[in-house]
């Protein structure tokens, strides 16, 4: 029988290229060498669209519902705010959820929480998209905003009942 060199040939080739282009290249400074670290409980970070709430601030949604384009930094810092008094109140109602004793069944509120944190997160995510509006399509993000707001209002009173205090 005889044998072909041609894949044995194929096969150190490739070995060839594969250590020549792995170890010899200069690290790219535009590429991130590592990635974020997430551990499973931490809270999820606001969006970067979105600026630092003021502190103490009242926010309410009949405040920015109505703002235009023109005053979109007026409504992402409202928008700010009001995320910033949710994720407040999530985190007493899982604090509360975690106070719970076996007699009084945590686990009633759990589908409420998770349908909660399901609103929420679609809720950061039109608040990400406010952040790229152009003046043709604010009013349709304001809306999506506007949508995503009721939900999550509608989820939270459904898990502060579902929750024990």
């Amino acid at each position: 029988m005889k044998t072909r060199p041609y894949p044995h040939l194929l096969f150190a080739l490739s070995g060839l290229v594969a250590f020549s282009s792995s170890a010899c290249s200069e690290p790219n400074p535009r590429v991130a060498t590592t990635a974020p670290v997430v551990v499973a409980g931490d809270p999820v970070p606001a969006p970067a669209a979105l600026p630092a709430p003021a502190p103490d601030a009242p926010a309410e949604w009949s405040d920015i519902q109505a703002l235009g384009y023109d005053d979109r930094a007026d409504f992402l810092e409202g928008l700010g705010r009001l995320v910033a008094q949710l994720e407040k109140r999530i985190d007493e109602l899982k604090s509360r959820r975690a106070a719970l004793t076996a007699a009084q069944d945590p686990v009633a509120g759990d589908a409420a929480l998770k349908a909660l944190a399901t609103s929420r997160t679609r809720l950061l995510s039109a608040s990400t998209d406010m952040g790229k509006a152009t003046p043709e399509n604010w009013n349709l993000r304001r809306e999506r905003v506007a949508a995503a707001w009721e939900e999550v209002r509608s989820d939270y009173e459904k898990a502060d009942a579902a929750v024990p205090r």
